[in-house]
C-alpha cells in the first residue's frame, strides 16, 4: 500500500480531491480506484470534477508540470490546485 501512504501524504483531511486514470484501462479501473480512495483517503472528499478540487490525484499516468510524482510500484502523482 506504498502507493496510498504517498497519496494520503499529499492529501489532507480537509482538501476534496477527484481521481484521475488513463482511459487505456477502463471504467472498471477507475470506478476501484475511485472506491479505494474513498477510503484511504478519508475524511478527505472526493468530488466527480476537477474544478470543485483541491488536488488531482493521477493514478497509472504522470501529472501535469508542478505535480509531485512517484513512479515504483506504480506512476502516481498528486497535484495541488487552487480553486
Amino acid at each position: 500500500m506504498e502507493t496510498w501512504d504517498f497519496i494520503r501524504a499529499h492529501v489532507t483531511r480537509h482538501d476534496r480531491y477527484v481521481i484521475e486514470t488513463p482511459a487505456r484501462l477502463g471504467a472498471g479501473f477507475h470506478r476501484f480506484m475511485r472506491t479505494v480512495a474513498g477510503y484511504w483517503l478519508l475524511p478527505s472528499v472526493a468530488v466527480v470534477r476537477e474544478t470543485g478540487a483541491d488536488v488531482i490525484v493521477y493514478i497509472g499516468r504522470h501529472g501535469p508540470q508542478g505535480s509531485v510524482c512517484r513512479s515504483e510500484p506504480q506512476v502516481v502523482c498528486v497535484l495541488r490546485v487552487s480553486r
